[in-house]
Parts: C-alpha cells; sequence; structure tokens
C-alpha cells in the first residue's frame, strides 16, 4: 500500500524595490535672474524613482552656497516635477546643492 507524507513549505516574497532615486537633469543653470524682480515656477529637475511621494527640496547643508534670499524650490510631491520660484532681494551668484527625498515607504 503506497504512503503519503505531508511537507509543510513557508514562502515569503517580497515586493520588489523601487528604483533608484534619480533626478533628470542632475545639473542644470538657471537663467540669469533680476532683484526685486519676481521669478515665476521655472523648472528646474525631475525626480523619479524611489517612492514617491516625494519631500520638499532642501539646500544640503554642505553646499557650497546658501539659497539665494527670496528665492524658494518646491516640488510637486506625486510627479516630481522641482521648480525654482520668488524675488530675489540680493545680487550675486553661486552653486547650491538640493536634497530631495522619496518617502522611503
Amino acid at each position: 500500500m503506497p504512503q503519503t507524507v505531508k511537507i509543510t513549505v513557508n514562502l515569503n516574497i517580497n515586493p520588489a524595490p523601487p528604483p533608484a532615486l534619480a533626478a533628470n537633469p542632475s545639473t542644470v543653470s538657471l537663467p540669469d535672474e533680476t532683484v526685486g524682480v519676481s521669478v515665476p515656477p521655472t523648472p528646474v529637475s525631475q525626480v523619479s524613482g524611489g517612492t514617491p511621494p516625494y519631500q520638499a527640496p532642501v539646500v544640503d547643508p554642505a553646499s557650497p552656497n546658501p539659497l539665494p534670499p527670496g528665492l524658494s524650490f518646491a516640488i510637486d510631491a506625486s510627479t516630481g516635477n522641482v521648480t525654482v520660484s520668488g524675488t530675489p532681494t540680493n545680487a550675486g551668484s553661486g552653486t547650491f546643492v538640493l536634497d530631495v527625498s522619496d518617502s522611503g515607504a
């Protein structure tokens, strides 16, 4: 008479990790602006990958320069479009680095 044995199998299938967080372009030169003249929301970059929603961009503490006074950066949390806008209050130029994070969920 044939015999039967039972085998209990435990299996976990994890979700695939999200694609790496990226910015395109990752380096950008903005047009010249004028002190006291309003800058409408101007596209800077688009963030993709990672896990939306994306967090508002902040100037990296190790950035070579601070954000020019009167300007700010924003991100559309769902599309990843980064823009700059505001009214610059001081003349000058410089390079700064933005940090954009995903939700990490």
